[in-house]
């Protein structure tokens, strides 16, 4: 869309407001928005206009592995205690992920989690009369989370509390964890999905056993959100995406053709046509049950019997709840926090939810973390963060260490959330000019902890302007083979370069207790140590890794971004 390469009529899976105001045509004034569901509509109201409408939607809840259920003898839960007690007994029997539990929640962003707490607080309140009314004053911003919600968040924390699900895997963002991948290797025994199919997940369940990374080809259903004390089961559904029309558009004549297939899509005919391409379950048009409608096994009942929620919180809301889970559930803030973090952040605003929000660049292809690959060898997001750096200083070299880098960058619009996933520490960027020998010392000594406790140290040094190569079977201290400049040139020891670090390489932190991953080679900040003499600073700046990976989106906004594996870091022994 900055580009002005965009199609004439747009797909989007979460319109933000930034974007609507930006490039998107207003179609208040259109007939066919009066044809879809008020309580939807009104969810995408920006500032009294309306820029998009819903397409098709999937019902959201649990998925679980019906094969493991019988094959160990447990139950189907028909509530929370149930299904708690289940997860425990699949842990103890040892069906459990990399974390330890047999239970997950899938992180496909920040609105993600909202759905899901929205979702779980559903039964028990969001459908009933308190919730309702709470709902719509919320939504005029007369009411609050505050002195509402802390007991339905608390009441998720007994999740954690009785060792049902681990919350490390929310703070590792999207890709680290593939709970999709998990549950069809039989890792996972449930989870909740925010969008994926029974026949999605059946389908790469095929792929890992005909790879051996399955034991069994199994059987998965669905079930639905629980509700206690009697209260009903429910589902709930969001748009699997949402259409609108480029404001950029050259002719009058085109903007007529764009309203002209909206109102054709905006029909019982146009809503089957799409959803032949979708294949969801849901139609947000007044009246109109689709003929080939998915309906997972497991939720029909909730379905046949209309406790079905359609959500409708503005996007952003739900962003903001997802944000704040995180930090409750990883035990951060009180429930009371999280609920008052919330309101703020609703009712007021605030710097640092604007840029959780905020659109900073866009990615062609996935660059991602899986399997501690910044740890041990060329990554597309290691190049991407090191050409950063070295853009930003102007540094001959740039380089940045593995466990600064903590998650992925994946297609699509990028969000501040996103580079604090990708980025979370605040390290600044300094530039040294070092010896050609200290540079050696420097990459020698980031391939010291390659096999640390079976997962490798975060020391292990992605770069730019440079590469190298090593033998991860020698012995530690002698692994180095060679390092060139970009150009072919092999590094001269006796010579200087300028190269782009971090304070923390470099002491500001000192040396004690493993701060500084062993760099002592770079000291030019803490007195416990000699400062070496084939080292001095070149630059000091107040960037971190996000803030170079901003800068970088922002010079290259006219370009496809688009990282890949160029042999600057090789491993011989593999």
């Amino acid at each position: 869309m900055r580009n002005k390469v965009a199609s004439d009529l747009v797909l989007c899976t979460q319109p933000s407001k930034e974007y609507s105001l930006s490039y998107m045509q207003d179609l208040s004034g259109n007939p066919y928005c009066a044809k879809y569901t008020k309580s939807i509509m009104d969810s995408l109201v920006i500032d009294g206009k309306v820029y998009f409408i819903p397409l098709i939607g999937m019902y959201q809840g649990y998925l679980y592995n019906k094969t493991l259920f019988e094959e160990n003898g447990i139950p189907i839960p028909n509530d929370n205690g149930e299904l708690q007690e289940a997860a425990r007994k699949l842990t103890r029997k040892g069906i459990v992920n990399d974390y330890g539990t047999s239970y997950g929640i899938k992180l496909f962003n920040t609105e993600s989690l909202g759905y899901y707490m929205m979702g779980f607080a559903t039964p028990d309140f969001i459908s009933k009369r308190d919730g309702i009314n709470w709902s719509d004053k919320f939504l005029k911003k007369e009411a609050t989370f505050s002195g509402v919600w802390e007991p339905l968040f608390d009441y998720v924390y007994t999740f954690v509390d009785k060792e049902v699900f681990n919350p490390i895997t929310l703070d590792k963002q999207r890709n680290n964890v593939d709970v999709l991948k998990d549950l069809a290797a039989g890792k996972l025994a449930i989870a909740f999905f925010p969008d994926v199919s029974i026949e999605e997940i059946k389908k790469v369940n095929e792929e890992l056993y005909n790879k051996g990374q399955a034991p069994s080809l199994y059987e998965y259903c669905s079930l639905p959100f629980f509700g206690d004390n009697e209260a009903p089961n429910w589902v709930i559904t969001t748009p699997e995406c949402y259409i609108g029309i480029n404001a950029n558009l050259e002719s009058i004549e085109k903007s007529d053709a764009c309203n002209r297939i909206m109102e054709l899509i905006s029909t019982q005919g146009g809503q089957e046509a799409i959803n032949e391409e979708i294949q969801g379950s849901v139609s947000y048009l007044k009246n109109c049950d689709l003929a080939n409608k998915i309906i997972p096994e497991g939720i029909k009942k909730e379905i046949d019997n209309g406790y079905v929620y359609a959500v409708k919180y503005p996007e952003q809301l739900a962003q903001t709840i997802g944000k704040y889970f995180i930090d409750f559930m990883m035990g951060k803030i009180s429930s009371f926090e999280c609920t008052a973090l919330i309101d703020d952040a609703y009712y007021n605003g605030n710097e640092e939810n604007e840029f959780v929000f905020k659109t900073v660049g866009t990615m062609e292809t996935d660059a991602k973390v899986t399997n501690y690959n910044v740890r041990k060898e060329e990554t597309e997001i290691g190049n991407l963060v090191t050409d950063a750096i070295k853009e930003l200083t102007k540094a001959q070299i740039a380089v940045a260490n593995g466990g600064g880098i903590r998650a992925s960058l994946l297609k699509g619009d990028i969000n501040g959330k996103d580079l604090l996933s990708v980025c979370p520490y605040d390290n600044k960027i300094v530039v040294l000019s070092m010896s050609g020998e200290a540079l050696y010392q420097m990459l020698e000594n980031s391939l010291s902890a390659l096999e640390r406790d079976k997962i490798p140290g975060g020391r292990f040094l992605q770069i730019s302007g440079a590469s190298y190569a090593f033998d991860s079977l020698k012995p530690i201290g002698s692994r180095l083979i060679d390092v060139k400049l970009s150009d072919g040139t092999l590094i001269d020891k006796a010579s200087f370069y300028t190269v782009a670090v971090n304070d923390y390489m470099c002491g500001q932190k000192g040396y004690i207790a493993g701060n500084g991953d062993g760099y002592t080679m770079l000291n030019v900040y803490s007195k416990d140590i000699a400062k070496p003499l084939n080292i001095s600073i070149e630059l000091e700046t107040d960037k971190t890794y996000r803030d170079a990976i901003i800068s970088y989106f922002a010079n290259h906004d006219n370009e496809r971004v688009a990282p890949i594996l160029q042999g600057r870091i090789v491993n011989v022994s593999k």
